[in-house]
């Protein structure tokens, strides 16, 4: 176990205001980083909502100070409107990501969704596909990537345990297995708290989402609770019970964002291998999406026309309507076959899905 990710949150700046916002950042953030020293794997900065589509040299400028005080990436939010000036942010830096701000997500948008997708792709490749992704139903307080934006000055922590509840779900027990997270999200809490006293800063709390990264796989930790590959029957059952377990830490320690399971294709070997053999197709993902947050995420397709891309995101949009909670949408087009394997850099070789 250990502290995925520990995010600044800067502070919501008046419109008029906001190129005071690089020296802020540099000033409260720098200190927090310090004082965490390797605690965290990585340090991230969530931008507030602001007027960064049109401002590309000021986003440039504000990852530069975020690279002073410590920070590795940086998240802009964005509202559909703005979903224009993607592309030219993605630009500026590998290390920023952008998060589209879908506050209703009707399925009339898929059009124009599916379009800006095309326009990523064709500037900069699928790779910059991984740092953009649509908040379905809003964007939420996260230091989860790319489906964030600040509402308010503070520190962040996210977790990667699932090699830990996997040893735990092998007790058979449930009521062990919530045991072991609460005590894990007490740690970090605590851990979080001593950061932010030491930096002045207030501690928002963590997001206790259960994440994957590569060998530390999600997809095998819900496979120990059914005893069943993973798709197979008990999945909803076992996914849906699990968020039950984080939405109740709230009554435990002070949380933050998603606060459920999370299914990343391309950062879970599990799932990658279960999509190269063509035993997990994007439509099973559509459907697990009304039960975990992030159903639909980190997921290669072929090179869709945009009409057929868009009648893909309907469903997941149809699906995100359904379930009423922000969902994350987060789909990489490759130039290739169902089956095939693209290079997309920091998450390595992903198989492209079957729809």
């Amino acid at each position: 176990m250990r502290i995925r990710a520990l995010a600044f949150h800067a502070p919501p700046v008046d419109p008029e205001k906001i190129d005071t916002i690089s020296d802020l950042i540099l000033a409260k953030s720098e200190p927090a980083f310090s004082a965490s020293g390797d605690l965290a794997w990585t340090k991230r900065i969530v931008l507030p909502r602001g007027p960064w589509a049109r401002s590309p040299d000021l986003v440039a400028e504000v990852y530069d100070r975020a690279t002073e005080a410590g920070a590795e990436y940086l998240s802009i939010p964005l509202s559909l409107d703005q979903a224009g000036g993607a592309p030219a942010l993605l630009s500026v830096s590998d290390a920023i990501f952008v998060g589209i701000e879908v506050r209703r997500p009707r399925p009339e948008f898929a059009t124009k969704l599916a379009r800006l997708l095309h326009s990523v792709f064709e500037d900069h490749g699928p790779e910059a596909l991984t740092r953009i992704a649509f908040g379905l139903g809003g964007l939420v307080e996260t230091p989860y990537f790319p489906s964030t934006a600040s509402e308010r000055e503070g520190i962040s922590l996210s977790l990667l345990y699932a090699g830990d509840l996997r040893v735990a779900a092998q007790t058979g027990s449930w009521r062990q297995l919530k045991q072991r997270i609460i005590e894990i999200v007490n740690w970090a809490t605590e851990a979080g708290r001593r950061i932010a006293m030491s930096s002045g800063i207030e501690f928002l709390g963590v997001d206790p989402s259960v994440s994957p990264w590569m060998e530390e796989s999600v997809a095998a930790l819900i496979e120990s609770l059914t005893e069943e590959e993973f798709g197979g029957p008990g999945t909803y059952w076992a996914i849906w019970r699990l968020n039950a377990i984080l939405s109740s830490l709230r009554d435990y320690a002070p949380t933050v964002g998603f606060s459920e399971v999370m299914l990343p294709v391309a950062e879970d070997d599990r799932l990658k291998e279960l999509a190269s053999r063509g035993k997990l197709r994007l439509r099973d993902l559509v459907g697990l999406s009304t039960v975990c947050v992030a159903g639909v995420d980190m997921v290669a397709l072929p090179l869709f026309n945009p009409p057929t891309l868009a009648k893909l995101m309907m469903d997941v949009l149809a699906a995100a309507a359904i379930k009423g909670r922000p969902l994350g949408l987060r789909l990489i087009l490759a130039d290739a076959r169902p089956g095939d394997w693209v290079d997309l850099g920091r998450f390595g070789s992903v198989p492209v899905m079957t729809p």
